[in-house]
């Protein structure tokens, strides 16, 4: 290998395993999220369907439909639950997150997140109320995340990071609000996980057909 090709390699791998190859990627579309379902959603309305949650728009939001007199959220007006798998297992490293934006009238915004990632299907269905009580207080399942949530403007969304990356593909979350109001709809307008970079793996490919370049060169 000549000299400009060797300093080349050693360039390219550096990258590869550099500040690049701790960088992490936001997932946002239908191409990775698959099989979302939601406990209810508003009025049976697609505007507001649950796939507004990973649709990179903050403008766009998943309601729930909880009013007392008319809704069908089956566990009732203080807590919501989705489920959704992705394309394929990851190592998560951190769930970006904004909830619905409150109704001042009617106080209707979450304060709590948990959030259960798997390698495998939980098979639960989030329609039925007694598989999401069973599930919660008879499985012995701990949430991988359980968080409060307390943001006042769902327009800047807030990351919660994993001291270690969780490997998963399926996904089981509850939302939940210590209020109560008979027509409150509590929902969220953002939930996406960070994952490693692509490139970084890119990075240290392109480094490999560098080193291979050169080697072919000494032997010409």
């Amino acid at each position: 290998m000549n000299k400009i090709n060797k300093t080349l390699a050693v360039l390219v791998l550096a990258g590869a395993f550099g500040a690049g190859a701790n960088a992490q990627s936001l997932l946002y579309g239908s191409t990775y999220y698959q099989s979302a379902v939601a406990s209810s959603t508003f009025e049976n309305d697609e505007t507001y369907s649950i796939d507004k949650l990973f649709d990179n728009n903050l403008s766009t939001q998943w309601a729930s439909w909880a009013n007392g007199i008319n809704g069908n959220n089956p566990q009732g007006n203080r807590e919501v639950w989705f489920s959704f798998n992705l394309d394929q297992s990851y190592p998560i490293h951190a769930i970006r997150f904004a909830p619905r934006q409150p109704t001042d009238a009617i106080g209707d915004g979450i304060n709590g997140m948990k959030v259960w990632i798997s390698g495998t299907s939980l098979g639960v269905d989030v329609q039925d109320a007694g598989q999401t009580m069973y599930f919660l207080y008879d499985s012995g399942l701990e949430p991988t995340l359980n968080q409060s949530v307390n943001i006042s403007d769902a327009f800047t969304p807030a990351t919660y990071s994993f001291s270690s990356p969780v490997e998963g593909q399926y996904f089981l979350v509850q939302l939940t609000t210590d209020t109560y109001n008979s027509i409150q709809n509590i929902g969220a307008r953002e939930f996406v996980v960070s994952v490693p970079e692509p490139s970084s793996l890119s990075l240290l490919l392109a480094g490999g057909a560098v080193l291979m370049a050169g080697r072919r060169r000494k032997s010409d």
